[in-house]
């Protein structure tokens, strides 16, 4: 199942130079992400944003084939 929500990206700070997308405790809990947690960030296709959780990388990699070869 896909959920999809539009989430609000804020900058942090005042210099401008990072920016954070908030996810909903509910999500993070279930895929096991916490304060501090590491992710895989991937950039592309089409200017896509994924994210991807501890140990899921492969998932990502999966995703992008997909995607890739339907164009």
């Amino acid at each position: 199942m896909l959920i999809r929500e539009h989430r609000k990206v804020n900058q942090i700070g005042t210099g401008g130079k990072s920016f954070v997308i908030r996810v909903p405790r509910s999500w993070a809990d279930a895929v096991g992400v916490t304060d501090g947690s590491e992710v895989l960030v991937a950039f592309g296709l089409g200017n896509l944003l994924l994210v991807a959780p501890p140990g899921k990388e492969a998932e990502i990699d999966r995703l992008v084939e997909a995607i890739g070869a339907e164009g």
